[in-house]
């Protein structure tokens, strides 16, 4: 196995155990290597939004996992999951079986066709592969941040 496959496998199964709401914090932390290893073709949009969607499904059942247990314990609807985003997605894929939507909470006579229109992106792997491309450096809350500082 070549070098550079070996590192396209590590960075593509870090890709998929990746939490998806730490996505710019994976980015900013592991941004040379991406962006090293994209600009020399040994990762590709490709491989990196298959990865993702991994990612994304793996939420979308947490998500689900958590709406359920939760469901017991107090009325909770599909629009309160951590990733609305991401549970659409599995939606329209259908990763859910008829008898788990069945369970699901969704609120205002709401459906997994009508949820899915409303808090889907189109394009959300691209829009997931460009975020971790191009993390965003985030202020620290603990120092004064003046959005609108002199020139």
């Amino acid at each position: 196995m070549e070098s550079t496959d070996i590192v396209k496998s590590t960075i593509i199964e870090n890709l998929k155990k990746i939490d998806i709401s730490k996505i710019n914090d994976y980015g900013l932390s592991n941004q040379r290597i991406l962006d090293f290893s994209y600009k020399q073709g040994v990762i590709n949009d490709s491989s990196i939004e298959s990865a993702l969607e991994y990612a994304v499904l793996k939420q979308a059942r947490k998500d689900y996992e958590s709406l359920i247990i939760n469901k017991e314990l107090y009325e909770e609807h599909a629009d309160h999951v951590s990733r609305t985003d991401c549970f659409a997605y599995a939606l329209d894929k259908k990763e859910f079986s008829k008898e788990e939507i069945e369970k699901i909470p969704f609120e205002y006579g709401e459906n997994q066709i009508s949820f899915s229109q409303s808090y889907g992106k189109k394009n959300l792997l691209s829009i997931l592969r460009k975020d971790l491309l191009n993390p965003t450096i985030i202020p620290d809350s603990n120092t004064y941040y003046d959005p609108h500082p002199s020139h």
